[in-house]
């Protein structure tokens, strides 16, 4: 259980913990507004409830946990940023649905292990606006959603993904760039651009 009165999860706090397989946070709340780098990673975790009050979802927090298939996020989340391989090396499963206030997903944050297949998705009214390189290298993500506050996709931020067939863009998106590689080796046949 992680106390209500810790306003951060250190670095490398329980990483290699193989006992821990699930994390509990105190009822009531708790002040927690970021986990911190390698904080979880190298755990037995299964599934993952983000408190609400977490900005910050630190490089490298949730890293080769091999056995966690559920990512959720409480209501009112105020996350933001997803940082560098947050995720990489888990086994998520599928529909992820991103907090309305989360602005970047970074570098390699969705690398996820072969053929566990996925969906990033967004709720209504995102203020999302990056995607990082390589943010979602994975065989197993098949449909993603692409917001309309997101003005450009950075260079290979979905390339590799061979089970991708599906890429959403919101109405009234304010996309002007598309990068080089953004879909290179993915599983998409056509693709509508909006103009």
């Amino acid at each position: 259980i992680i106390p209500s009165s810790w306003t951060s999860i250190p670095p490398l706090a329980f990483y290699g913990c193989h006992s821990l397989t699930s994390i509990t946070f105190q009822s009531g709340g708790t002040q927690l507004v970021s986990i911190s780098s390698g904080a979880f990673g190298n755990t037995y975790i299964t599934s993952i409830v983000i408190p609400s009050n977490i900005v910050t979802i630190d490089t490298n927090a949730f890293i080769l946990c091999n056995l966690l298939t559920s990512l959720t996020f409480e209501e009112n989340s105020k996350l933001k940023y997803i940082n560098e391989g947050a995720f990489a090396f888990t086994k998520l499963t599928g529909d992820i649905i991103f907090p309305s206030q989360l602005e970047i997903i970074k570098y390699s944050s969705f690398r996820v292990i072969h053929y566990s297949f996925f969906s990033l998705k967004f709720e209504i009214g995102s203020h999302f606006l990056e995607f990082g390189s390589s943010c979602c290298r994975s065989n197993g993500l098949q449909s993603i959603e692409i917001p309309n506050t997101v003005l450009r996709i950075v260079p290979w931020a979905f390339a590799d993904c061979i089970s991708l067939t599906e890429v959403v863009f919101w109405n009234n998106i304010q996309l002007n760039k598309i990068e080089e590689n953004v879909f290179s080796r993915t599983g998409l046949i056509n693709i509508i651009i909006p103009a």
